[in-house]
Formats: structure tokens, sequence, C-alpha cells
């Protein structure tokens, strides 16, 4: 019994808790290189397309990144805002991957001025392996 126990605290420290803020000690390295947008019309509907590429300098693999882009106005307030997530991602260690997020615009083309992506989160690919 004492054993089963030690392999559950085991178990919950290596993975639970090291894991679930592992990305926020290596986010610095997983970062966007210049991305760019532009705007397109798709069945009727007016979308805000970005481009761009996550440079992982990190020698952890990430899988399923969560990516946020940040649209704002000349004034430089949010105006829109979309997030990516891409189950069929990995981030290979000291690797670019290129990315494309789309969202329905819901303002005018013109009030979209300028544009920030972040990388919120993501798993790290060998999450499991407990050495």
């Amino acid at each position: 019994m004492l054993l089963y126990l030690a392999f559950i605290l085991l178990f919950y420290t290596r993975i639970v808790l090291h894991h679930s803020r592992r990305f926020t000690d290596y986010a610095q390295k997983v970062h966007i290189t210049p991305s760019e947008f532009h705007f397109a019309l798709e069945d009727g509907m007016r979308f805000a397309v970005l481009t761009g590429t996550i440079r992982n300098d990190t020698r952890v693999s990430w899988n399923q990144p969560s990516i946020e882009v940040q649209y704002f106005d000349k004034q430089g307030r949010l105006i829109d805002t979309e997030t990516y997530d891409d189950p069929r991602m990995t981030l290979a260690p000291y690797t670019e991957q290129e990315f494309k997020i789309q969202c329905e615009a819901v303002r005018p083309n013109a009030d979209y001025t300028t544009h920030k992506v972040v990388i919120r989160y993501a798993e790290e690919a060998n999450r499991f392996n407990l050495l």
C-alpha cells in the first residue's frame, strides 16, 4: 500500500505539477517570428487572415500550441481577437513551423491597423515520460 501511495505521489509531482507550469519556463524561447495579415472574402464573408511562423528555440518538443492573435485600431485599442489551437501541430526542438489563423472580421478593414501574436500555452510532447 505504501508503495502504491509513493507511485501516486511520484506521478502527481512529476506529471501534474511539473508539466502544468513547464511551458511558462520556456515561453520566452518559443516565439513568433514576423507575421502578417490581410483580408479575404469567402462565401460572402470577410475574414482577417494572419500567417506567421513559430520558432522553437528550446530542446523540448511542444504539442498543440495555443496561438492568440490580437488586432488593434490606430489608437492602440484592442478591437478583435482570435485563439487558434491545432491538435495536430508539434513544434520540434530548434525548428520553425508555419501557421495560419483566420477569423471573421467584425469591423471595417481600416480599423485593423496593427496586430500582436502570443503563444498562450503548449503541452510538452513527452509529458508522460517519468524519467
